[in-house]
């Protein structure tokens, strides 16, 4: 799949990043339901907003396929290779945000005798974190810049990734191999089970990264053999409808979070990028820079609500969160950051190269 319709899913990526940092962990700030500004707007965000996780979990193996695959299978990048970009491309900004949590979180304890959100406050955690062990690995415990723990769970992937498509021959291989990884990442999903490395985030990763790659296969034959526009807008009218019962009749959805993770975030991917109403909506320039800033508004948003906490306590601001003034501000105060960061790590990457 070519550079172009990659790009088109730069915006989906920007807004899932969105209603997970300024929807559902909104609540952070002690507001909930409808107590949440704009929530009459946006009530699937703020109630569901987590599942976007499972978007970014198959954007993630879906670009991989593109991107790689015939790389891997021609010999053309090395796993060191590999690994090492997929490293750098988001462990310096996940160990800046980690070490910048620890001294907002410091300050917090210190003003407020606890830690902000997020409990496992202590050096065991910390040095986790650092190895991209917090979660996943031996099990689930939420501490420090917890929204982190999606890239413990991406690092798994990307090695698994490697050496699956390594191993294969034919393209039936490829699916069968990933459907079973799908199928296992499910099946854990629904037993709902808490061990190391057998645990609901592993399972989340497991079964969207393998659905991604599946469906980036599946585009591919569908492109060959010119039904695209059928499929788009048969695709956007299931995601929409699935959406409509989410918003508006939740009682008739089931289990919503493997309903998401089976059909309506692989029909949401199909439909923005051969739908055109929708590719073209979700393609300005706008929607694309947030999907290039995604990964840094999803792990910044939580050192800055961190931050803004600690000076609403030192002040005695008594900040009444459920304003839409101040979820503005801390919307565009994240945005800022966001972008600010960005550009700072594009510019040292340049700097670097040189």
């Amino acid at each position: 799949m070519n550079t172009k319709h990659l790009d088109a899913l730069d915006g989906l990526k920007g807004i899932a990043a969105c209603i997970i940092a300024f929807a559902w962990h909104y609540q952070h700030f002690g507001v909930a339901g409808e107590l949440s500004p704009f929530y009459k707007v946006m009530p699937v965000s703020f109630n569901h907003g987590y599942l976007m996780v499972e978007v970014f979990f198959m954007l993630s193996g879906f670009g991989l396929m593109a991107g790689y695959k015939d790389k891997i299978i021609n010999n053309q990048i090395s796993f060191k290779d590999y690994i090492i970009k997929r490293i750098q491309k988001l462990y310096p900004l996940h160990l800046f945000t980690l070490l910048l949590v620890t001294m907002l979180e410091f300050i917090h304890l210190k003003k407020a005798g606890t830690t902000f959100v997020y409990p496992n406050f202590d050096l065991y955690h910390f040095f986790l974190n650092v190895l991209c062990l917090q979660n996943g690995f031996l099990g689930i415990e939420w501490s420090f810049n917890s929204p982190s723990w999606c890239i413990s769970i991406l690092l798994i992937m990307y090695c698994l990734f490697y050496y699956v498509i390594k191993s294969i021959r034919t393209n039936t291989k490829l699916i069968i191999k990933f459907a079973a990884g799908a199928i296992i990442g499910l099946s854990l999903l629904k037993t709902g089970i808490n061990y190391p490395v057998f645990n609901s985030l592993i399972a989340r990763g497991l079964s969207c990264f393998c659905i991604g790659v599946m469906l980036n296969h599946c585009l591919e034959s569908i492109k060959v053999k010119n039904r695209a526009t059928k499929i788009g807008a048969f695709s956007f009218l299931v995601s929409f409808g699935i959406y409509y019962l989410i918003r508006c009749k939740i009682q008739y959805v089931g289990n919503i979070q493997m309903l998401v993770a089976m059909v309506f975030s692989p029909l949401l991917i199909t439909s923005v990028l051969i739908f055109k109403p929708l590719k073209t909506v979700i393609s300005t320039s706008s929607a694309k820079f947030l999907g290039r800033i995604s990964m840094h508004i999803y792990l910044l948003h939580f050192p800055v609500q961190c931050l803004i906490k600690n000076i609403d306590i030192h002040f005695g601001l008594a900040i009444n969160y459920s304003s839409k003034i101040i979820w503005l501000s801390y919307v565009v105060f994240v945005l800022a950051i966001a972008t600010i960061c960005f550009l700072c790590e594009k510019k040292l990457r340049t700097v670097v190269k040189k």
